[in-house]
């Protein structure tokens, strides 16, 4: 007997269109209220950029938005 993943049951999608699950508050979101975060460069020993702050990217600052997370200096 031959088994076959779950995927290859579902009907496949038409026009294009891709299930989206939504972006919903959960476990991970309540951990992260409230928390603070740094970002530093990590360079080899000797560079002058290695331990700089850097600010997050636009997609990380949207994200960490959303969490609840304070981005610091």
């Amino acid at each position: 007997m031959v088994r076959r993943a779950r995927t290859a049951l579902r009907p496949p999608v038409r026009g294009g269109a891709r299930r989206r699950r939504s972006a919903q508050p959960g476990p991970g979101q309540g951990g992260a209220l409230g928390a603070r975060l740094r970002l530093v460069r990590v360079r080899e020993p000797g560079d002058p950029a290695h331990g700089t702050g850097q600010q997050p990217c636009r997609s990380c600052t949207a994200l960490l938005d959303w969490f609840g997370v304070e981005v610091l200096p």
